[in-house]
């Protein structure tokens, strides 16, 4: 169980980690086609990118220990910056379908 002092930490890194990580994506799917709008699969992807990419900053940070120390070990942080990535991918797919429903006129 990740400590709640340390909740806002873990959810700023990984929400700047995912951005990045979206970023990256779009400029190497530019080419292919639609990378924009989440799919399932695409979201999937991209949380177990996330998961990687926490362990690495992790590792290169030096934080492993420190973070078990605090009461967090890396099975639930990783954990939890999954599912802060699947809900950041669920929330760009809602607004962007709702950007696109309001650009066709909203009827409805």
């Amino acid at each position: 169980m990740i400590p709640r002092e340390l909740l806002p930490l873990l959810l700023r890194r990984t929400l700047v980690l995912w951005i990045l990580l979206r970023l990256l994506l779009g400029l190497v799917g530019a080419t292919v086609g639609d990378w924009l709008l989440p799919s399932v699969g695409l979201s999937l992807r991209v949380a177990v990118l996330l998961a990687i990419v926490i362990i690495l900053d992790m590792r290169r940070r030096g934080e492993r220990i420190l973070w078990g120390n605090l009461g967090a070990g890396q099975p639930a942080i990783v954990a939890a910056a999954v599912v802060i990535g699947l809900i950041a991918e669920m929330t760009l797919g809602l607004v962007l379908r709702l950007s696109q429903h309001v650009m066709q006129g909203g009827a409805g």
